[in-house]
């Protein structure tokens, strides 16, 4: 299917009304197809700057700002480094308030 053709899609998706194996066909084409990637995001702020009309579904903005990140080259870090980063911030700090204490 055309780019073209997808626009369609790509409002029902928008609005939560795309389902089954048609939205997982447009998610995959979306996460590989800038054009329709970039297609989408212009839809999205279109419709979430309307003042009026329906609102975009919860998955929809997850599923748009994870697309974006993966574009962009931007991913969070894994849930398992977070703790680390925190432990090794708090350890530092603590080990500098000992040191500066002691002498």
């Amino acid at each position: 299917m055309a780019c073209t053709e997808r626009t369609g899609d790509l409002v029902a998706w928008q609005l939560g009304e795309l389902h089954g194996s048609e939205r997982e066909a447009l998610e995959e084409h979306v996460r590989g197809c800038t054009t329709c990637l970039h297609e989408f995001i212009s839809l999205k702020r279109d419709l979430e700057l309307a003042e009026d009309g329906p609102a975009p579904s919860p998955k929809s903005r997850l599923d748009l700002r994870d697309s974006v990140m993966k574009e962009f080259g931007f991913l969070p870090a894994p849930w398992w480094e977070r703790p680390v980063a925190f432990f090794v911030g708090t350890a530092s700090v603590v080990c500098a308030i000992l040191v500066t204490t002691a002498v």
